[in-house]
């Protein structure tokens, strides 16, 4: 995504994260869940969107282990 759409920045510690890892769906899916917990801190930040283009049936998973559900009522 770095290098190719437009607009999208990648921290160089993600970057890394991805060429280091032994199973790079696995990192993709524990730095997804981190940044989710990271967003959810935030004071008035209720919910998240979800996009994995190109890796669609990641999203069930991310949304389990993310404990996103079932929504909270707010």
């Amino acid at each position: 995504m770095r290098d190719y759409v437009a607009g999208v920045r990648v921290p160089d510690e993600v970057v890394r994260r991805m060429e280091d890892a032994r199973d790079a769906k696995e990192e993709g899916l524990a730095i997804s869940l981190e940044i989710i917990a990271q967003i959810l801190e935030i004071p008035g930040v209720h919910g998240v969107h979800i996009m994995a283009v190109g890796w669609e049936e990641a999203v069930p998973e991310i949304v389990s282990r993310a404990k996103l559900l079932p929504r909270p009522i707010i």
